[in-house]
């Protein structure tokens, strides 16, 4: 380990001294109008810098520039000699990043998207070889949308390998909440390495950048595929009807949970950005988790500073809290002080000047815990805290009880006796334990009900219900807590690793599917923790999060459903049709890699095909055009899901 330290200390001191032989014309924040100097290189792509020249200008930039310091101190990029064997001539490029701590620091060069676009570039390859340590880099594609929105798509690259090698990143492949660079190709501007956060000193080398038009053999694997590079796989057939009665319209739309990580969701616009690029019309708070409180023998007093912040963040992205009035078991509060929390929350956040908050849903869990409440004490203490929050302001939507599951007993007990409701809300977890193989697991994404709890109903039975209850069948139903496991430690950390692969995602497509029909809403557990499989520490996407932007974008509130089949139990397909495309999905349950033949029917005047690939072990959403035809070969891998668009 000291050798290595020595060793990278030594080089640079060397680089120190060679900088000033560097390729790099200034500093500073680089101008999406600068002159982009792009050659054709033969049939294959567009040079965008062999580093034999000055012809391409490269900017640094960090976070000392950025403050005012005027100097850029944390990175740089010169160059070196010789360059990578099998590339162009004789020179390279090393870029470096020195140590720090809660910065960022980049070098840059401009591209010219439009160009691109007419090109019809899929991909960047470069010559590339690391440092020999456990770090990463960002590449990052940078664009604007029409509205001057900055759009920043990127990938990582280990530095692990000190050898020359190839490194292709298709487009589809530098992601940003949910979207990907190849569909925003004409806006693209700035091709950027890039370091956040905190980090070690790392050095890289790199050779003979190219914006290529043509897939090579080290490109993304194709989805359409051949029969001959299929046949040990499982096959199976799937159907879809366009020209049979449609099923009815989609209900479902998408909410987030904010946990007790509410201060990253303050702190970060990249956690309320993914929230937004969910589509989620709610954004569901538990109160005690963001109230603080304070008790004297005269009165007790709730401090809603930060439940107040909470609410204007989740504004400033175009969503609206869904506040959660629950108990806080270590509060110990009597009935007559949770009415007071109730008014007091309400007073606050609806106070004069502020844009009142509608929606506000009582209790949480009630009959679970160390103060669990049988199921009509529970329902008659929603019912006074409805009755106090009414008094306090008549125009609030109140409903509850937030159900630990759709048990049917406690179910029923809730519409018989609640006084009303403008919305009914229940959890939803696979199961409860560690021990639940896959297999059963994906049961209760396919009947809408934790597999490891007794008399539990699917959405379908849970609108029976309602229906047959002295509320209409219009009843807005939300699943305010989704997740395939409940399982977690005392400090609220998911203890199911599936939860963050690609097994996650299939089943939460899966349940999305199942539960479209009859709910309203559905609330994944949590957006702000790691370990429940939505985004990671930095606030990069889980398999689980693309999967539900891909259900929420291609198959949105009021899509259209039709009839379809599989002819096998490890795939699932759901057809729907919005004003712009038929959409299909195709779900890979099963842990082996399949052929799916697809035939539909009903089409007219067909155009175009594309397939979005969500790909297990493969980073992000890929995408295709594929042949314009109703009959399609697609090949999933294990838990992997797509949706293929057709369109007339």
């Amino acid at each position: 380990m000291r050798k290595h330290v020595l060793v990278q200390t030594v080089f640079y001191c060397l680089i120190t001294l060679m900088a000033g032989a560097g390729i790099v014309s200034g500093q500073g924040t680089a101008n999406r109008k600068a002159q982009v100097r792009e050659n054709d290189r033969l049939d294959s792509g567009i040079l965008l810098d062999d580093f034999e020249s000055n012809s391409v200008k490269w900017t640094s930039n960090d976070i000392n520039k950025q403050d005012g310091h005027g100097q850029v101190l944390l990175c740089e990029i010169f160059g070196v000699r010789p360059g990578a064997p099998g590339g162009s001539k004789d020179h390279a490029a090393t870029v470096t990043f020195k140590r720090a701590a809660d910065s960022w620091a980049s070098v840059s060069t401009p591209v010219d998207g439009v160009r691109w676009q007419e090109k019809g570039v899929r991909q960047i390859s470069f010559y590339f070889k690391g440092d020999g340590s456990e770090n990463d880099v960002e590449v990052m594609l940078r664009g604007v949308d029409s509205s001057g929105e900055e759009k920043k798509f990127s990938t990582f690259i280990s530095l692990k390998e000190t050898d020359w090698r190839r490194v292709v990143l298709p487009l589809n492949q530098f992601t940003s909440h949910g979207h990907s660079a190849d569909q925003h190709v004409p806006k693209l501007y700035l091709l950027q390495f890039v370091k956040r956060g905190s980090w070690t000193s790392l050095f890289f080398t790199i050779d003979d950048i190219t914006a290529e038009w043509t897939t090579g053999s080290a490109g993304p694997r194709q989805p359409d595929t051949p029969p001959s590079a299929s046949s040990s796989a499982e096959q199976v057939r799937l159907q879809v009807g366009y020209d049979e009665p449609a099923l009815g319209p989609v209900r479902v739309s998408l909410g987030v949970n904010i946990g007790p990580g509410h201060s990253i969701f303050l702190k970060d616009k990249g956690f309320r950005e993914s929230a937004r690029a969910l589509g989620a019309k709610h954004v569901r708070v538990l109160a005690s988790q963001s109230v603080g409180l304070q008790r004297s023998k005269e009165q007790t007093v709730f401090e809603t500073t930060r439940l107040l912040q909470l609410v204007d963040a989740i504004r400033s992205m175009g969503s609206e809290p869904l506040i959660c009035v629950d108990r806080n078991p270590g509060w110990q509060l009597s009935e007559s002080e949770m009415l007071d929390f109730c008014e007091q929350l309400i007073k606050s956040v609806n106070a004069p000047g502020r844009k009142p908050a509608a929606g506000w849903e009582m209790l949480n869990r009630p009959t679970l815990g160390t103060d669990a409440m049988v199921i009509d004490e529970a329902v008659a203490l929603y019912n006074r805290l409805r009755a106090r929050a009414l008094h306090t302001d008549a125009t609030v939507s109140i409903g509850g009880i937030g159900l630990p599951s759709p048990w049917k007993p406690h179910l029923g007990t809730q519409l018989d006796r609640a006084a009303n409701m403008e919305f009914l809300t229940y959890y939803l977890y696979g199961t409860h334990n560690n021990s639940t193989s896959n297999e059963d697991l994906f049961s209760a994404a396919r009947k809408g009900f934790s597999v490891d709890l007794p008399l539990q109903i699917g959405p379908q039975e849970v609108r029976g219900a309602i229906a047959g209850s002295v509320f209409t069948d219009q009843l807005p139903v939300y699943i305010t807590e989704v997740a395939p496991n409940s399982v977690q430690d005392s400090g609220g950390k998911s203890l199911d690793k599936r939860l963050t692969t690609s097994y996650a995602a299939a089943w939460y497509a899966r349940l999305m599917s199942t539960v479209a029909l009859y709910v309203d809403a559905v609330f994944p557990y949590e957006l702000t923790a790691p370990s429940w499989g939505l985004l990671n520490a930095e606030g990069r996407a889980y398999p689980a999060y693309y999967s539900l932007w891909i259900f929420g974008t291609y198959f949105p509130r009021g899509t259209s459903l039709y009839p379809s089949h599989s002819d096998g139990n490890a795939v699932s397909v759901l057809a729907g049709k919005t004003r712009t495309a038929h959409n299909v999905l195709l779900i890979n349950q099963g842990e082996k890699t399949t052929v799916c033949n697809i035939t539909v029917g009903g089409l007219k005047a067909l155009k175009k095909v594309r397939i979005h690939l969500l790909e297990d072990g493969a980073p992000g959403i890929q995408y295709n055009e594929l042949s314009a035809k109703p009959e399609q070969r697609v090949t999933l891998r294990q838990h992997s899901l797509a949706v293929l668009q057709f369109i007339e």
